[in-house]
């Protein structure tokens, strides 16, 4: 595929983050998404794409009274999450049945285009931010942020 547009969106990939143990909770934490070397496909984000969803794998969470129902976020340039490029969006975690009911996970529409600030080329790429919290309990989230260029 190439990193070029040629009249749409021709290229697509996703950027990911792949949690540690419990390191989302009810405070919001900056989670960098970009390449990870054990995420098979994963790459950065180009520096002239549509931001199109985000799906976020829980696991490890609090069960019971404590457990997690919604997941809070937005996507920034920096760690610090002083650069938005998106509003606040919370989606509601969906948790699997039986025996894994400490697994889950939540799904929501970014739609947002995103144009690098830096000095990159049609083909560098860029790592974003995802700054999320849960509004009760802990997990642990694998984070996949799909886009198109």
């Amino acid at each position: 595929m190439s990193d070029y547009n040629y009249g749409g969106w021709g290229h697509y990939g996703f950027a990911a983050h792949a949690g540690a143990s419990n390191d989302l909770d009810g405070s919001y934490d900056d989670f960098s998404v970009g390449q990870v070397a054990g995420v098979v496909r994963s790459q950065g984000v180009p520096d002239d794409a549509h931001l199109y969803d985000i799906l976020f794998e829980l696991s490890d969470m609090a069960t019971g009274a404590g457990a997690p129902s919604a997941v809070s976020f937005y996507l920034a340039r920096d760690s610090a999450g002083t650069q938005p490029l998106t509003q606040v969006h919370t989606a509601t975690i969906v948790k699997a049945l039986g025996g894994a009911s400490a697994t889950g996970g939540a799904h929501a529409l970014i739609q947002a285009d995103f144009h690098s600030t830096s000095g990159v080329g049609p083909t560098a790429y860029n790592t974003l931010y995802v700054i999320a919290r849960l509004d009760t309990g802990t997990a642990t989230p694998n984070i996949y942020l799909s886009w198109r260029s």
